[in-house]
């Protein structure tokens, strides 16, 4: 018993023993091969929405103003570029806004020009002068609200994808497209 106490590490050495050093190993025969994987589920699929600074994957698509649509450019499927005209709306009233504008445009510049050659000799008052100038911007200004105004008349693609629902009737329009 003397001997087992001097020596405690000899007796726990002896009773747990030397791990097995030995694995067992299979071989087998590398092949290549493709991969299916399949999801079966109920339910919508709806494209990314916008997250992270990152934009969204779809853009539902309105008229910005009110109007007769006169033509559908795009059909559901149809793969379509950004900036792609896809509904046109009815341009008439727009298109005489425009032209009354150029005209107003024109008397004015013709006026300013009159004008400018009067002052330089001192024929017309600055006030005159000022009021001429200010009448010929406030003409430029509202031929350009009504360029913009006749613009807001063709919808365009937000961004380039595939048309994925076209709703029309003859006073509103909706689209949806999916990047893809």
């Amino acid at each position: 018993m003397l001997a087992c106490m001097a020596s405690p590490y000899r007796f726990a050495d002896a009773e747990e023993g030397d791990p097995p050093t030995e694995v067992a190993v299979e071989v087998g025969k590398v092949v290549k091969t493709t991969l299916h994987r399949y999801v079966m589920a109920y339910g919508t699929v709806e494209p990314e929405p916008e997250a992270g600074g990152k934009p969204s994957a779809s853009s539902r698509i309105a008229s910005p103003v009110a109007g007769i649509v006169t033509q559908i450019l795009c059909e559901e499927g149809q793969r379509v570029k950004k900036g792609a005209t896809l509904f046109l709306l009815d341009t008439r009233l727009a298109d005489v806004m425009v032209a009354k504008a150029e005209v107003a445009v024109e008397f004015a510049q013709k006026n300013f020009v009159r004008k400018q050659q009067m002052i330089n000799t001192e024929n017309v008052s600055r006030k005159l002068y000022d009021e001429a100038e200010q009448v010929l911007q406030t003409a430029r200004m509202d031929l350009a609200g009504a360029k913009t105004q006749r613009e807001l008349l063709r919808i365009g693609a937000p961004l380039s994808g595939s048309v994925a629902a076209v709703h029309s009737r003859t006073d509103t329009v909706l689209a949806r497209i999916s990047l893809g």
